[in-house]
Order: C-alpha cells, then sequence, then structure tokens
C-alpha cells in the first residue's frame, strides 16, 4: 500500500468519524428540541424552555448539521457542494436568529419580577410583547428553583381594545395573584398551595391559539 493510499485511507476514516458526531449532535438537538417544546407548555420546566425551545432556530441549527455530515460522508462534487452551502447557511441562521431576538427587541420583554411576600421560591412574571401595533401582556408564576422551577401561565391579555390591557399585576396575597384590567375590574386568580398553578387562567382580548 502506498503512502498517498494509507493518506487517503486515514481521511476517509476521519470525515466517518466525524460525520458520525454530527449525526449524534443532530439526533441530540432534536431530542432537546421536542423536550423544549414540551417544557414550554404551561406547568412545563422553564430552565429547559428556555434553553431548547427556539421553534425556528433549532431546527434550522439540526438541518445545517445533517448537511455537514452529508458533506464529509458523500465524495460527489455537486452533493459535497450543496451540503457544504446548505450547512453554512444553515448553521449560521441557526446560531444568530437566538442571540438576534434576544437583544433586537423583537421578542417578549420582562417588565416585572416579583417574589411572593415571604416566599423567595414563587415569582410573579410580566412579560410584555407586541401582535402588529397591539401591545401583548402575558403573566405568569414561577415556581421552585433551578432546574425544577416550573412556569404557570396566570393569564394573557390583548391589548387591541385599551379596557383588555394590562393596568397592574401584583400579589394580594402569598397564594392569590391580583391583575387589574383597563376597565378597571380587579381579577383574583389563586394557586394551589402546593405547586403554584392557577385555579384559573385569565384571557382578554382577541387570540387566536
Amino acid at each position: 500500500m502506498t503512502t498517498d493510499e494509507v493518506g487517503h485511507g486515514r481521511r476517509e476514516l476521519l470525515r466517518a468519524r466525524g460525520a458520525w458526531w454530527l449525526l449524534g449532535l443532530a439526533v441530540f438537538l432534536a431530542v432537546g428540541t421536542a423536550f423544549g417544546r414540551l417544557a414550554a407548555r404551561d406547568g412545563g420546566l422553564l430552565l429547559v424552555a428556555q434553553v431548547f425551545h427556539h421553534p425556528i432556530a433549532l431546527p434550522m441549527l439540526i438541518v445545517g448539521v445533517l448537511a455537514g455530515a452529508v458533506h464529509l460522508r458523500f465524495q460527489r462534487p455537486p452533493v459535497r457542494s450543496v451540503a457544504a452551502a446548505t450547512a453554512v447557511l444553515a448553521s449560521a441562521a441557526g446560531l444568530v436568529l437566538v442571540p438576534f431576538r434576544a437583544f433586537s427587541g423583537l421578542g417578549p420583554e420582562v417588565t416585572s419580577v416579583q417574589e411572593a411576600p415571604g416566599r423567595s421560591d414563587r415569582r410573579l412574571v410580566v412579560e410584555e410583547d407586541s401582535i402588529s401595533i397591539d401591545p401583548v401582556w402575558r403573566v405568569y408564576v414561577d415556581e421552585g428553583s433551578g432546574t425544577s422551577q416550573r412556569r404557570w401561565r396566570v393569564g394573557r391579555l390583548h391589548g387591541d381594545d385599551p379596557n383588555d390591557g394590562l393596568t397592574e399585576a401584583s400579589w394580594a396575597d402569598p397564594g392569590t395573584v391580583l391583575v387589574v384590567t383597563g376597565d378597571g375590574r380587579h381579577h383574583l386568580v389563586p394557586l394551589t398551595p402546593d405547586d403554584g398553578r392557577p385555579a384559573r387562567t385569565l384571557s382578554r382580548g382577541y387570540w387566536e391559539d
């Protein structure tokens, strides 16, 4: 066996190993995406949702990683060229979307975080966002701490009508959230003592989902 043949064999082995590593990374990201979607539901684990719930960015990153594996595994120049371009563009888009959304002001903004009286493991969180030109508020209770922290939805308010907008969200007591809407109404939402789950969810204004 010549030196060139030995070198070619080593390169092929490295490419095959690289392709398998990329496939493993794609599987990991796909599993993470699935868990992130579950965690983003009401009462899901907040940390998992924050890390893995990126419905556009992570799928694009997965496409980029898979394209990279194709580039390493196949030898035909047209296939390698298309795979390389796809890998670069999709991976770059996936990696850029998360920080762009975080720092561009296009995503929801946390406008208030309040600990429940006498309870450091329970926080009232208000996020403000916009749909078209209308303000949108989402009110949550974060229960627990660390990796076990869960997020419960208390209310969502669409400000297309000022009467449905959020005027105030605060604690009436450690187990009850007070939401005041633009029409001056006071809405009390009690929480279950064991896990902080709201007994009901307040929804004001127009929502498609």
